[in-house]
Order: C-alpha cells, then structure tokens, then sequence
C-alpha cells in the first residue's frame, strides 16, 4: 500500500481511490497510512519526550549507515533556540518547544569526541574489514560519523542509542534564555543553574555577556556520573540579549575595547571590561579571552 501515499498529490479522483482503498483495511493500517501522507512535522507539533519520538518519518539531514547508526544535525542560534540544520526559516514558530524534549536534548550534550582524536585513523590499528567485530565496526562507523561531523562545524554530539544528534553553535551550545527572582539562570527546557554575577565575562568584540556554564555543582536535574566542578558544555555559555535587556540594561556599562585589551600588559584576566547592577549590588565584569574553550 505505499504507493496509495502518493495519491494525495493529486486531484480529486486519486482521493476518492484513497477513501475506497482505505475502506478494506484495518484502523490500525489506515492511521499508519493517513500519517505516512503528512512525513513532515512541525517541531512544536507533538510533545516529545525522547529523541525517537520527536524524529521526523522523512527527513534530508539523516545519514544512513551500514552498522545502523543514524545522524541528524542540529542548530542551536544565539537565542538558544535548536533547530534542525535543514529548517528555514529559523524563528520561534520553526524551533523545538517541547520541554521534555529538550531537557533530555541537552542532558545528553557534550563535545564532539572527535575533537579528541589527533591520529585520523577510521579502524582500530588490531582491525581490518574482515576480522573486525560488530562491536569495533560500530565504533570505527561513530568514529568517521563524529569526523565528517566536525568538519562541518558540528563541535557538540547529543547521542541516544543508535542516533548520534550532531549540534552546531551560533556562540555556545549552551544558552541562558531566564533569570528569575530566585537567583537561577534557565536552560534547555526546565533546567536552572544557579546565577553568580561575579563571575560574568563580556566579549569586548561582540559586547555579548557570558557566564561560566552549567556544571553538577551548580544545576538542577544533571545526568549522573559527571565530573564534579567540569561542564560538558565549555567553559562558558552565553546569556541571551532578551535576558541581558531585560535584567541588566538599565545598569550595564563597558569600560574597555578590545584594542585596550590587547594593549594591556596586565592580559584579559586582570582587566575590568564593566560594570553591572544585579539584586542592589555593583559587579565588575571581566574580559572575555579569545582562549576561553567555545566561551
């Protein structure tokens, strides 16, 4: 009954053929063949609770794989909104919306393995095509896959069984969207981390403010098993300009250019690069260095 799919294309006479084949089946093949009419949904279409779920029946940016691995590439822009790479236009009716989904999303986020990997090799030096296990198959396909991914860009992986999801930053991978009134910064879907204004860094190329990213020791809801104190996301991560213009416009100022930076003997780290009010209380701002890991 596939064929029966592509009826829909056309005119009238095609859909009543539809309607009479659709008559001799079960309810559970006509519902499986009137969702295999629509293979494209929205991001904000279903409530999505697990990668799989939110998987689109068709979809361009899936890379198939003889060791079943499948990939998907994603966006994350400087509003911390993610979207898939081949959606245009990219606004906040095209992104993810779902908050379990995205929780689960950017719990699983880390770098990209491959920035690790200096050697370039695709098989194990004890492996070759015909001695190779599935096992060490697998590996050697995830570690080309992880590659061919970093080389277009894509520094961050969201692996889920076989799907590895592929993530590229605007600025980081990471984007706090929230401040609320109890002192925690808001993230991926419902996750917080907790705000520490002495700690904000200003990049004096972009004027964009950032703040050390989420780590164990300062979130709630983290997988288990991470390092405490390290964050699989960088070093920093940026705060969004709706939540700078919303808490910190009033009272923001820069103090220093990049050129004084540069200039400066003393380097980045000891340099005041503004100032900011936050709970009734001045806070300095330090120099975003261009040697700081994905901000």
């Amino acid at each position: 009954m596939p064929e029966i799919t592509g009826l829909l294309r056309f005119g009238r006479a095609p859909i009543l053929a539809l309607g009479r084949q659709l008559s001799r089946v079960g309810g559970s093949q006509c519902c499986a063949l009137l969702f295999s009419c629509y293979p494209h949904r929205s991001a904000s279409s279903t409530a999505r609770s697990t990668h799989a779920a939110a998987r689109s029946p068709a979809r361009s940016e899936q890379k198939a794989s003889p060791t079943a691995l499948r990939t998907y590439l994603y966006d994350v822009d400087i509003h911390g909104q993610l979207f898939l790479t081949e959606t245009v236009p990219k606004n906040i009716t095209s992104c993810f919306k779902s908050v379990p989904f995205l929780d689960d999303f950017f719990q699983r986020l880390g770098r990209n393995p491959a920035i690790e990997i200096t050697d370039g090799r695709k098989f194990p030096a004890s492996d070759t095509p015909s001695t190779a296990t599935r096992a060490s198959l697998i590996a050697a396909a995830r570690r080309q896959l992880e590659a061919d991914a970093l080389r277009d860009g894509y520094r961050w992986l969201s692996p889920c069984g076989p799907e590895l999801n592929f993530v590229r930053a605007e600025a980081t991978p990471v984007v706090y969207k929230e401040l609320d009134d109890e002192g925690f910064l808001h993230w991926g879907g419902s996750l917080k981390t907790r705000f520490d204004p002495s700690r904000i860094l200003v990049d004096l190329d972009t004027g964009y403010l950032y703040h050390p990213s989420p780590s164990p020791a300062t979130s709630v809801r983290m997988l288990p098993g991470a390092v405490e104190g390290s964050s699989p996301y960088g070093q920093y991560s940026l705060m969004s300009s709706s939540l700078v213009l919303m808490h910190f416009s009033s009272t923001l100022e820069y103090t220093h250019d990049d050129s004084e930076v540069k200039n400066d003997p003393r380097g980045a780290d000891s340099l005041v690069a503004g100032t900011v009010e936050w709970a009734g209380k001045g806070w300095e701002l330090g120099a975003l260095r261009a040697t700081n890991p994905q901000r």
